[in-house]
């Protein structure tokens, strides 16, 4: 995903998105797989495009699967980051808690 960042703010809402999804896969972890469509429904906001919604679940699912798979036993939920940008490269710092 981060290979479509071409700008900050791009690449501001790519880390913003993989956050959310990162905190998912902890909630999802305690639990259950049916918190991804509770999730899902509860951060809609109303009125919202459904076909929209739901083209974020591939990217979800991709997401979780690299969380269980690279971070089995990290549990840890992010409450905050800092993007910094260098010449050539992003730094990315997270503030996050035990859940």
């Amino acid at each position: 995903m981060l290979d479509f960042a071409k700008d900050d703010a791009t690449y501001r809402n790519v880390i913003s998105f993989a956050i959310v999804a990162w905190n998912f896969a902890v909630i999802r972890e305690q639990s259950g797989p049916e918190a991804l469509e509770e999730i899902m429904q509860e951060t809609a906001k109303p009125g919202a495009d459904k076909a929209i919604i739901e083209s974020y679940r591939p990217f979800l699912k991709a997401l979780f699967q690299r969380k269980r798979e690279l971070f089995p036993h990290n549990h840890r939920m992010i409450l905050d980051y800092k993007l910094n940008q260098t010449r050539d490269n992003f730094n990315l710092n997270v503030l996050s808690y035990m859940a």
